[in-house]
């Protein structure tokens, strides 16, 4: 726990996911473990709160893929950052996310 004016950042991560209780009127950056490896099939993906960032709004720092500007949650609700590993397959046409 991170203490705050607004109130408390509560943090709870695995490998793979970041759950972030981010106060109302605050923002933050949240980053996430970069894979250390991606092979030619598999691309690394990101999400939050479920739904898929876009390149630009990723930052990559080294170790570390991070998301900047994340207010709270919709009713306090904690913000998930989490990695994907998703397979490409070699005929499909899609952005990098």
């Amino acid at each position: 726990m991170v203490p705050t004016v607004r109130g408390p950042i509560r943090i709870n991560a695995t490998a793979t996911t970041v759950y972030v209780t981010v106060p109302c009127n605050t923002m933050a950056t949240l980053c996430i473990a970069a894979p250390a490896e991606v092979t030619k099939r598999v691309v690394a993906r990101y999400e939050l709160d479920g739904h898929a960032i876009a390149a630009e709004s990723l930052r990559v720092d080294g170790a570390h893929a991070c998301v900047a500007t994340v207010g709270c949650g919709v009713a306090g609700a904690p913000r998930k950052l989490a990695c994907v590993d998703d397979t490409v397959s070699q005929n499909a046409n899609s952005k990098t996310v």
